[in-house]
């Protein structure tokens, strides 16, 4: 759903925070290198598209921390 929702608004910050989030969450389950890149772009993407999105940058930051203390020894 939420692939059509991009392809109806690219330029929508709140459609890739969520795919950024929806991504993260997958990586938590299955730690796929293809799932923490999704993160990652979805959570840019939207900041680069609304620097203020609060819950974008929320979401990055409990998903950059979770990513350090895994990679962590």
């Amino acid at each position: 759903m939420l692939d059509e929702a991009l392809a109806l608004d690219p330029d929508d910050a709140d459609i890739h925070a969520s795919m950024g989030l929806l991504a993260s969450t997958r990586w938590d389950i299955t730690s796929s290198a293809v799932d923490l890149a999704a993160a990652v772009q979805g959570f840019e993407r939207a900041i680069a598209l609304n620097s203020n999105h609060a819950q974008a940058v929320a979401w990055y930051a409990g998903h950059s921390s979770v990513t350090y203390a895994r990679r962590a020894p």
